[in-house]
C-alpha cells in the first residue's frame, strides 16, 4: 500500500480513528502475517471472526486494526462493516495509482490460467502485479491492489463471481482499463439459480466499461461474443474456432488485420496440456499485445511457462499411464474440457454435490473415456448420469479412488482428477484436493 496516515485511512473508509495517528504501508487480514507497523483488518468470515485476533495482531506490532463497531484497547479505526471498509480502502488505493493499467479477467473457466499467462508475459516488460492463485473475490481483489508495490505499472486481477453484482462491485473498486471474459458456463448454478442470471453476470464487466477501455471477448462462445454487440467500449475477440481478432491456427497465434494475418506466437512455444488451454493462450496474447508486449517477449515468457499447479498438471507416469491433477475443474464444463484433452481417460469425478448435470460429460466420455470412479456425496448422481456411457465404480476416499483408477487404466492412458463438483466432502478446497491426489499418486508409485 502507498504509505499513508491512519487518519487518511479512516477518511477513506468512512471510519473513526481512536488512538494515535501513525503511517502505515502494509495491510493484512491474517493476524499471523502481521508485522510491526501493519494495519490489520478484522474480517468476519463463515469459519472465523478476525475480531477474535485483534489483540494478537496488536501484540505482533500492528499500528492499528480496522474493527466493526466500537474497539477496545489499542489503536483502532471503527467502521460499520470491515468488509466494506476493505473494499473502500482498495478503491482509494486504486485512485492513488492512476499510472497503472488494470486488466480484469472474468469468466466461468480459464480465469487463473489466462491471468497467470498474461502476467508472465507482461512482467518481462512492466512492473506487474497479479493476484496469487485464485484470490479473486471481495477480499482477494482488494488485497491484490493493496499489496501492489509503489510504481506498479500493470495489475492483472482475476475477478470471480458467486452471484449477480459481484463483478460489477469489483469493477467499481478496481476500475479496469481492459476486461476479459473467458467464457460463460454453468459454474455456481446452485447460487445464481438460472442460466439467465449467469449470462447477466457475465455481461457486467463489459457494461461497466461503458465507452472506456477495451473488452476482450471469447469469439468461440456465442453468449460472450454477443456481449460485443451492445458494447460501447472497443471490442477485441480471441478464439480457436470462430474467426477472431486474435486466433490460433496453422501452428501460430495470429493477429487479424485489414492487410491479412500477422503471426504473433508459435504454438510450439506453449508447453500446456489441453486444446482449451490454447484459448487461454489466445486471451493472454490479446491482453499482452494490447498492453504493448512484443511477439518476441510473448514467446520468451511462454517458453518458460510450464503450466499451473492443480490445472492440467501432470503429476507422474507409471507403466505408460499419466496421472493428471486438474482439481480446479470444479464444474461440469471445466471437467468436460479436461476429459476432451486426453484419450483412454479414467476420470475421478465427484465431491460435495451442489447441483450440476453430469450427463453433460456423456459425450466427452464416449469419445475419450474408458471409465469413471465416483467419489463423495455426488456418487449417486454421477452413476445415474453416466452408467450407460462408461463403467462407473465408486470409492469411499480419494486414496481408494486413485487405486481403483490405476487398476482400470491401460497403457498410454490417463488417470484424471476432474471433480466437476465444488468440493469433496473431506477436502476444503481445490488446492487441498490436488495436494491429496498427488500424495496418493506418489504413494502408489513408491509401492510399485
Amino acid at each position: 500500500m502507498i504509505p499513508r496516515l491512519l487518519s487518511e485511512v479512516a477518511e477513506a473508509v468512512g471510519g473513526r480513528l481512536r488512538g494515535d495517528d501513525a503511517t502505515v504501508s502494509v495491510v493484512e487480514t491474517d493476524s499471523r502475517r502481521v508485522g510491526p507497523g501493519a494495519l490489520f483488518v478484522a474480517l468476519k468470515g463463515a469459519r472465523s471472526d478476525g475480531h477474535d485476533f485483534v489483540n494478537e495482531a496488536l501484540a505482533r506490532g500492528a499500528a492499528a486494526a480496522i474493527v466493526q463497531g466500537r474497539g477496545s484497547g489499542g489503536t483502532v479505526i471503527e467502521v460499520p462493516d470491515t468488509g466494506r471498509a476493505l473494499l473502500d480502502l482498495a478503491a482509494d488505493e486504486r485512485r492513488r495509482m492512476p499510472q497503472a493499467r488494470l486488466i480484469g479477467v472474468t469468466g466461468a473457466n480459464g480465469k487463473t490460467s489466462t491471468k497467470d499467462l498474461a502476467a508472465a508475459v507482461l512482467s518481462t516488460r512492466f512492473r506487474t502485479r497479479a493476484n496469487p492463485a485464485s484470490f479473486n473475490n471481495e477480499v482477494g481483489l482488494p488485497m491484490t491492489l493493496l499489496q501492489a508495490e509503489p510504481g506498479t505499472e500493470v495489475v492483472v486481477a482475476e475477478m470471480g463471481a458467486r452471484r449477480e453484482g459481484d463483478v460489477a462491485l469489483l469493477c467499481e473498486v478496481a476500475r479496469p482499463d481492459i476486461v476479459v471474459v473467458t467464457n460463460i458456463g454453468v459454474a455456481h448454478m446452485e447460487i445464481f439459480g438460472s442460466w439467465d442470471a449467469i449470462a447477466r453476470a457475465g455481461a457486467e464487466p463489459v457494461e461497466w466499461l461503458g465507452s472506456r477501455g477495451v473488452a476482450i471477448l471469447n469469439g468461440d462462445d456465442p453468449v460472450v461474443r454477443a456481449y460485443g454487440d451492445g458494447a460501447r467500449a472497443r471490442v477485441v475477440t480471441f478464439g480457436i474456432e470462430e474467426p477472431a481478432d486474435i486466433h490460433v491456427g496453422r501452428g501460430f497465434v495470429w493477429q487479424r488485420t485489414s492487410e491479412g494475418d500477422i503471426p504473433l506466437l508459435p504454438v510450439a512455444a506453449v508447453h500446456l496440456q489441453g486444446r482449451h488451454m490454447l484459448s487461454n493462450v489466445a486471451a493472454a496474447t490479446a491482453i499482452s499485445h494490447l498492453a504493448g508486449a512484443s511477439g518476441a517477449s510473448l514467446a520468451k515468457a511462454l517458453e518458460g511457462f510450464h503450466g499451473l499447479e492443480h490445472v492440467m498438471e501432470i503429476v507422474a507416469s507409471r507403466g505408460g499411464v499419466r496421472f493428471v491433477n486438474d482439481s480446479k475443474a470444479t464444474n461440469v464444463d471445466a471437467a468436460a474440457r479436461s476429459i476432451e484433452s486426453f484419450d483412454k481417460v479414467i476420470a475421478i469425478i465427484g465431491g460435495k454435490y451442489k447441483g450440476g448435470d453430469f450427463s453433460d460429460l456423456a459425450e466427452p466420455l464416449r469419445a475419450h473415456g474408458r471409465a469413471v470412479v465416483a467419489i463423495g456425496e455426488a456418487r449417486p448422481m454421477v452413476k445415474a448420469a453416466l452408467k450407460d456411457v462408461v463403467p462407473v465404480s465408486e470409492a469411499e476416499s480419494l486414496s481408494e479412488a486413485v487405486r481403483k483408477a490405476w487398476d482400470l487404466a491401460v497403457p498410454d492412458g490417463v488417470v484424471l482428477l476432474a471433480p466437476a463438483c465444488s468440493s469433496f466432502d473431506m477436502f476444503a478446497d481445490y488446492a487441498e484436493r490436488g495436494r491429496k491426489f498427488k500424495e496418493e499418486v506418489r504413494k502408489l508409485i513408491t509401492e510399485a
